[in-house]
């Protein structure tokens, strides 16, 4: 159900509403976003295109580029919209772009993979920078995006709960680091899932964990319950 403000509701339909949906239709917000957009942040209605809505998107095209990465960026996180992209992304973009050396290509599909990245502060942000690294997965990696994007849903401690968890199940750091690294998911698998599949795929279908470390994916794959093709 889409809530609006009053405010809204007694506005000029042509006069002040219609402008702000053109506008962000101009910009590839359609439904089923734009009710979602609106219901969870009618301020924007209230907002003028010239004043507000158009700097603002200028403002996350310097980190997104695109109009269509900011599409998939609000689908995953709308409140960005509330945001100040001055004030949040210069917390983040100069650690990032200056200090790590990520290119403008590589922050647009970080922010992209995960919004939240934006609202990190500059120790979070080196101290996810610095689990990457010792990942050996490094900015121009094709797979550094998505690493960094993968640990920034994880606390520290969620993050060292999982090498235990895989540690219990046999597994030593090297062989965590290497399925992080090519395969991030593998590292946000629950510990009820992690535990049955390992188990199922060491007692059952007869891998080895040096099987596993080469093939992380499969730890997430539906495993038939008599058996599991493995090439």
């Amino acid at each position: 159900m889409m809530v609006v403000t009053v405010g809204v509701l007694v506005s000029d339909p042509a006069q002040t509403l219609q402008p702000k949906l053109d506008f962000l239709s101009s910009v590839g917000i359609t439904a089923p976003l734009l009710p979602r957009l609106v219901s969870l942040t009618p301020i924007i209605l209230h907002h003028s295109v010239e004043a507000h809505l158009a700097p603002h998107f200028d403002s996350l095209r310097e980190v997104l580029g695109f109009d269509s990465n900011i599409v998939t960026a609000l689908r995953h996180m709308p409140f960005v919209m509330r945001c100040s992209p001055k004030a949040t992304f210069l917390w983040t973009l100069p650690v990032l772009l200056d200090v790590h050396g990520l290119t403008p290509s590589e922050v647009s599909r970080l922010v992209t993979l995960q919004p939240g990245v934006i609202l990190l502060g500059p120790d979070r942000v080196r101290e996810i920078i610095q689990v990457v690294k010792n990942a050996d997965v490094e900015p121009g990696s094709p797979m550094f995006v998505h690493v960094f994007a993968m640990l920034t849903k994880l606390k520290t401690s969620t993050l060292e709960n999982k090498f235990a968890i895989y540690r219990s199940l046999g597994f030593d750091k090297e062989d965590v680091t290497v399925m992080l690294r090519w395969y991030p998911t593998s590292i946000g698998i629950s510990e009820e899932k992690l535990k049955k599949t390992v188990s199922f795929l060491i007692g059952k279908a007869g891998l080895s964990r040096e099987d596993i470390v080469t093939y992380p994916n499969i730890l997430v794959r539906r495993l038939l319950p008599a058996a599991v093709v493995f090439h």
